[in-house]
């Protein structure tokens, strides 16, 4: 019994998402979520094979017994043997945990983390766990940035971590795959544009048809789409999942409108607003995030999103025309948008009206000139020395374009 425990998981990898051993340990919901029915049948198969131990076990017993009354004397045991098996069997248990937690590395193993972190909605471990790799990490640096997002730090956290890939690290859309697909999706979902979230969710599931993660994002985006017909296909499929029903049973209500204020409150999940919902042609992520923002201008993660994307491609016309539409206070700007007006102050010979209508607080001011002046100072050398205590501003990526990616070569 200990040994199926054990192996079990390990089967069922294929039935994960993303694949990557980690997730079986870091994922024990996701492990045992089975989708289709034959698949059930495997799982019930597993559960029943250590009830046919212990009857095995009761009937030796019993046999033992029978023998002892007939012939009056008591049969010998070889606990010998029985402490080698036991032995056996913890070996073999330790050494598949080993080999599972090895493959893969730490660095997987953490993405798995924090993707799962990023279901449960666990913004502040995913904030605060972000640099426990030693070196730059794609994942890490998407569900960072997620994550300040979704807790309206964004605009003063961004750069905490580095952001070595540009707007790229934003949202992961390249290469076409699984595993890239299904945390844009996610992104995409909780920002409110659902029909860029239903697109990468379809995308997802052509490389991962039985995870239930995925299922889960597609119903829910058909079904606030309104698509109830292709919604009922999809949960139809996914009753099939033994551990489902409560889902499926929470979304035919809402489809049959037994739900007609709201939505269930486990269905949104505590997002703020669903902005977007109508079925267009895929537009690039500047228009995703634009759109967002013109169909509500209180979805606040979205506009971060908006405008830090706009300043990691250094487009400050486009963030000018978005921060004067949102209605932020000029005398209150958040500390990345006060670092990118006074750095465009001091870069512009000719600056638009807005820029030098923004009070820029006292501490960013004496900060900037700091950094000038060691700028001036040391030039193109200055890297290495503003590293230390300005690598948390706008302004050593605005100045030095990515300075880290020449010496890196993160994974696109």
């Amino acid at each position: 019994a200990l040994g199926i425990a054990v192996f079990y998981p390990v089967l069922m990898f294929r039935f994960v998402m993303p694949l990557s051993p980690a997730h079986v340990f870091y994922y024990p919901v996701a492990v045992r979520s089975v989708t289709e029915q034959y698949q059930s049948v495997i799982y019930l198969f597993f559960l029943l094979v250590p009830v046919a131990f212990l009857v095995q076990h009761f009937a030796d017993k019993h046999d033992c017994k029978q023998k002892e009354s007939s012939s009056g004397s008591k049969p010998k045991k070889s606990f010998c043997r029985q402490s080698v098996c036991y032995a056996a069997v913890v070996v073999v248990m330790a050494v598949v945990v080993a080999i599972a937690f090895r493959v893969g590395g730490r660095t997987e193993r953490f993405s798995a983390l924090m993707a799962w972190k990023a279901e449960q909605s666990d913004w502040t471990y995913i904030i605060d766990h972000a640099h426990d790799l030693d070196s730059y990490n794609r994942n890490t640096n998407f569900y960072y940035d997620l994550a300040v997002a979704m807790t309206g730090q964004m605009s003063y956290k961004l750069f905490d971590y580095p952001q070595l890939l540009g707007n790229e690290g934003l949202l992961i859309e390249q290469p076409m795959a699984g595993s890239v697909c299904y945390p844009t999706s996610t992104m995409y979902f909780l920002l409110g544009q659902i029909s860029a979230a239903l697109h990468y969710a379809h995308e997802s599931h052509i490389y991962y048809s039985h995870s239930p993660y995925v299922m889960r994002r597609i119903i829910d985006c058909l079904v606030i789409s309104e698509r109830y017909d292709e919604a009922e296909m999809f949960l139809k499929q996914f009753d099939r999942n033994l551990l489902a029903h409560k889902f499926v049973r929470s979304r035919r209500k809402f489809i049959d409108g037994k739900y007609t204020r709201m939505l269930p409150v486990e269905f949104v999940q505590g997002k703020q607003q669903i902005a977007v919902k109508d079925d267009y042609i895929m537009a690039p992520p500047y228009r995703n995030f634009e759109q967002l923002f013109i169909a509500s201008k209180n979805n606040q993660p979205a506009l971060d999103y908006l405008l830090c994307y706009l300043l990691l491609d250094k487009d400050m016309e486009n963030f000018f025309n978005v921060i004067e539409a949102s209605g932020y206070d000029k005398n209150n700007l958040p500390k990345h948008y006060q670092e990118a007006v006074a750095i465009y102050m001091a870069t512009t010979q000719h600056p638009r009206k807005y820029a030098t209508e923004v009070v820029i607080s006292p501490s960013v001011s004496r900060r900037l000139a700091e950094f000038g002046s060691i700028v001036n100072k040391m030039g193109g050398n200055a890297y290495n020395t503003l590293k230390q205590s300005f690598a948390d501003t706008y302004w050593i990526y605005y100045t030095f374009e990515n300075p880290m990616r020449q010496n890196s070569s993160p994974k696109k």
